[in-house]
């Protein structure tokens, strides 16, 4: 994988967060969390294969 990207989506008005990797190339998602923190940030890079 050569690119990766970080979203943030929201569901419902109470606006409930997750945060979404996807793999850019490839167009898939790669491993959501379900929150938007530093942590889960940290989760999400850490979960990319090494190449």
């Amino acid at each position: 994988m050569r690119y990766a990207g970080l979203d943030e989506k929201s569901f419902g008005k109470g606006h409930d967060y997750v945060s979404v990797l996807h793999d850019l190339e490839g167009r898939r998602v790669l491993e959501v969390v379900p929150e938007r923190t530093r942590e889960a940030t940290d989760t999400l890079w850490a979960a990319i294969p090494e190449p």
